[in-house]
């Protein structure tokens, strides 16, 4: 009778969606020493860990209208010839950590993000091994009913995993629910600096049979970023491509679709499961609003990479279509200090100069505003992986 810890859960969740990561983990992880067999509650833990280290800098980079946008310019030593400008690194600061203590303490930090993603991935490991055959005979069977069109029998496709409070999940949700695991696992590595281990995530994540539009762009974002960090270049260009990206739909593919007020859940929720329904409204400001946004986001990383070979005339071309393709509010601060740094290698220093002094991408933010009107619309903003949670 006692329904503390589903209250609990039900909490943990609403705060993590209400944007408070640290009273959501104090609540879930409350609630993990009831239901600590739930794969989905490890993986909101995480979130909750990644949500904190993000920080309010998050909003800053993305460009909003309700931020206020600093500018990159750090500190300024000295005077007149001697004068040095020193401009911000440009990175996100990890906020918690666990310097002197054990990363399995319970604090939101990205080492712990990393214990729970792992143990995610094993509980859903081993309940798939517990029933062998049962992905196939789903398949089987979901196949079969769509020839039928007997809509009606799809809610009965035996569960994949269990998920208490709530009832247990179907096969396409322990699928989308594995992508949503490994996409946050290979952005918490990268955090940490274990590039190996997030290259394998992110090859893994790309190899799974349905992949959402945006689980796919993450796919390619995080294996470029690994693979940068690997001094793989070559490589890393191949998966910047733009023409990869036709779709950002948050939405996994074998999901049914659900009407009225039933909220379907793109990362492995179902009804009445326990877990507040997370409908794709309620995560696109953590994905690209549009294909435009994410193939702006590829080009400002694209640039990045054929700066490091030295290829400053193809990496000022892939910023100057980047920036083309999102408002100049739009264009994140990274962005600005690559642009800066292609002029000085370039030996424009009065055009590097206006552009520390105004903050302004020249003359690329002049031309951003005329396509675009002054229009401004949510984007990612970030180079590299800095700006997606799930």
């Amino acid at each position: 009778m006692n329904r503390r810890y589903e209250l609990l859960y039900n909490s943990g969740i609403t705060f993590l969606h209400a944007g408070r990561p640290l009273a959501a983990f104090d609540c879930l992880i409350e609630a993990l020493q009831i239901y600590h067999c739930n794969a989905r509650l490890w993986l909101r833990i995480a979130e909750c860990c990644v949500a904190a280290n993000k920080g309010s800098s998050e909003e800053e980079m993305k460009g909003l209208p309700s931020a206020p946008r600093k500018g990159i310019v750090q500190d300024v030593i000295g005077t007149s010839n001697h004068r040095k400008i020193v401009l911000t690194s440009g990175s996100l600061d990890n906020k918690y950590n666990c310097d002197g203590q054990s990363a399995a303490m319970p604090v939101a930090t990205l080492q712990f993000a990393a214990i729970c993603l792992n143990n995610a991935l094993s509980l859903l490991q081993e309940q798939e091994a517990a029933m062998p055959g049962a992905a196939v005979s789903n398949r089987r069977s979901s196949d079969s009913e769509h020839s039928q069109g007997n809509e009606a029998t799809k809610a009965n496709v035996p569960a994949g995993a269990s998920a208490p409070p709530g009832a247990p999940l179907k096969q396409y949700e322990v699928e989308s629910l594995k992508c949503s695991i490994l996409a946050n696992s290979a952005y918490v590595c990268l955090g940490l600096g274990d590039v190996l281990t997030a290259l394998e995530h992110s090859i893994n994540l790309l190899n799974q049979p349905k992949l959402s539009g945006s689980h796919k762009f993450l796919g390619h974002l995080y294996a470029a970023e690994a693979l940068v960090s690997l001094d793989k270049i070559s490589d890393a260009i191949s998966h910047l491509s733009i023409d990869s990206i036709t779709d950002v739909s948050v939405t996994y593919p074998g999901a049914p679709e659900v009407s009225g007020d039933k909220g379907g859940n793109d990362i492995g929720g179902s009804e009445n499961s326990g877990d507040v329904s997370e409908t794709p409204t309620a995560v696109t400001r953590y994905f690209p609003a549009s294909i435009q946004s994410a193939r702006a986001t590829f080009l400002f990383n694209l640039s990045t990479s054929y700066s490091l070979r030295s290829e400053y005339d193809k990496a000022r071309r892939a910023l100057q279509q980047a920036c083309s393709l999102i408002p100049a509010s739009e264009i994140p601060q990274q962005a600005l200090i690559l642009a800066v740094y292609l002029e000085l290698q370039n030996g424009n220093f009065p055009l590097a100069l206006q552009m520390v002094k105004k903050n302004q991408l020249l003359p690329y933010a002049k031309m951003s505003d005329s396509r675009h009107g002054g229009q401004v619309t949510p984007t990612m903003g970030v180079i590299g992986r800095k700006s997606v949670r799930k």
